[in-house]
């Protein structure tokens, strides 16, 4: 009876505890066509981060030390079949709890922590045809290349739109969010030389939320004429990678996309709009609110938490509709040239009506209220030496991006330069970096700031640890 009884548990074991050690996940593996990757991937950071305010009076005046957990990780993929593909994640993060985030944001150290455990992302695959996919669920946005690429894998780790005040967060986290409710036809043809994505999301940002949709379209073209390999998003979770680190052979891909979202902004109504004033009061900014990872009519929080009974008829009836266009172009290449593994990688991204700009011109007594447009590009690059120095490799990377949102009289801006090391002891699965981020606000966010007492050229350092599992 015990002979059987372990017979019975190892057979168990092979199927459902088994795994198969890889860079970065174990495997349980039912047959060829069936099996799931587990993974586990962890940041763990210092960084120091500069005084934000000009003196104790309005915040932090101080440069702080801070150990954190900035990202903790559990992940599946796999399939049920060579049809069925699968992905899911589960996030968290931090030292702290949520509150203790909560009480040092107010106290000015914005660090965008929280140690809530959530689902991050997670969907569903259907492989037809390489040509015709389908990918249902929390997924990535198929616009920029920003927004589909592993943040496990991004060159500059401080990520991109480094905004230490938040000013611009409604475009980095609103019109601009990885990931949303949605699904994606995609498919990759002539052996992936060409690629497309059409995609429906969630639109929770409108006069009536949830009736209509977002859309996303992206084509990608690689020429494999040159040499070049495709990129692929055929997997569970679909993918791409700020570098391959010179695995996967050179890659030149160039894409193209539009995203359209309506939002919608009550500037003119007693609930006060998510908004961004200088130190008269004459130059305004109105833009949606991002609120818990979700982009909703520009309200602010006070308002959100306590929402009145007739919300959506002071939308209907107040609300000013912006009918958001996004166009973007975006490049990466990656090629290796001797012990070097070069990438270099830019984008440009415009969305036209994205916010609305106020001004109330003192000479003529008149208030302008006007839509506007904003932009974001960037350009960065690393090179890695491929060859292990002590127990790694050492790569060096910048970058420099800059965003401005245009206003009636001055405009939102921030450039931000970014310079470190990327030293890769496994790959991705055990690396080290060492960066530098210096921000610049400008324009009318430098007069905002100047306002509030606080600084408007911020730099902050870092080291951090990653491993993955």
């Amino acid at each position: 009876m015990k002979v059987s009884k372990w017979k019975v548990l190892s057979i168990a074991g092979a199927l459902v505890l088994g795994y198969v050690v890889s860079s970065d996940a174990a495997q349980i593996k039912v047959s060829d066509d069936t099996f799931a990757d587990l993974g586990y991937w962890m940041k763990v950071r210092y960084v120091n981060f500069d005084g934000r305010a000009k003196d104790k009076s309005t915040g932090i005046d101080y440069n702080t030390n801070v150990f954190d957990v900035v990202d903790a990780r559990f992940n599946i993929e796999g399939q049920i079949n060579k049809i069925v593909q699968f992905y899911g994640e589960v996030v968290t993060s931090g030292a702290y709890s949520s509150d203790v985030y909560s009480v040092l944001d107010k106290l000015g150290l914005k660090t965008g922590r929280d140690t809530v455990a959530k689902l991050s992302e997670g969907g569903i695959n259907l492989v037809f045809l390489p040509e015709l996919q389908l990918r249902l669920g929390k997924i990535r946005i198929p616009f920029t290349r920003d927004q589909q690429e592993a943040r496990y894998s991004y060159i500059i780790q401080s990520d991109w739109i480094y905004d230490p005040f938040g000013i611009f967060s409604y475009w980095r986290n609103g019109l601009l969010r990885l990931y949303d409710g949605g699904a994606v036809l995609h498919g990759e043809i002539a052996g992936g030389m060409f690629r497309y994505d059409l995609g429906i999301f969630n639109e929770a940002s409108n006069k009536k939320p949830l009736q209509d949709v977002a859309w996303a379209a992206r084509i990608e073209f690689t020429p494999t004429m040159l040499g070049f390999t495709p990129e692929t998003k055929t997997t569970g979770r679909g993918w791409l990678h700020d570098t391959y680190l010179g695995k996967k052979g050179d890659k030149l891909t160039i894409g193209l996309s539009y995203f359209n979202q309506d939002v919608v902004i009550l500037p003119d109504n007693e609930y006060k709009a998510v908004y961004y004033s200088t130190d008269t009061y004459d130059v305004g900014f109105y833009t949606g609110n991002v609120y818990k990872g979700t982009l909703l009519p520009g309200v602010d929080n006070s308002i959100i938490s306590d929402i009145p009974s007739n919300a959506i008829f002071l939308l209907n009836e107040y609300g000013k509709k912006l009918n958001v266009d996004g166009w973007n172009v975006d490049v990466f290449l990656e090629k290796k040239l001797g012990p070097a593994v070069i990438n270099l990688e830019g984008a440009y991204t415009y969305f036209d009506d994205s916010h609305i700009a106020y001004y109330y011109d003192y000479d003529t007594d008149t208030e302008k209220v006007k839509k506007e447009s904003s932009y974001y590009w960037y350009i960065q690059g690393q090179i890695l030496y491929d060859c292990v120095v002590g127990i790694g490799k050492p790569a060096l990377y910048a970058k420099y991006e800059y965003i401005q949102a245009d206003g009636v009289k001055k405009d939102l801006e921030m450039n931000r330069w970014a310079v470190g090391v990327n030293y890769y002891i496994v790959g991705n699965a055990a690396r080290l970096t060492v960066g530098l981020d210096n921000v610049n606000y400008d324009g009318a966010a430098s007069k905002y700031l100047k306002y509030k007492n606080l600084e408007d050229n911020i730099t902050d350092y870092y080291v951090q640890a990653q491993i993955m599992f």
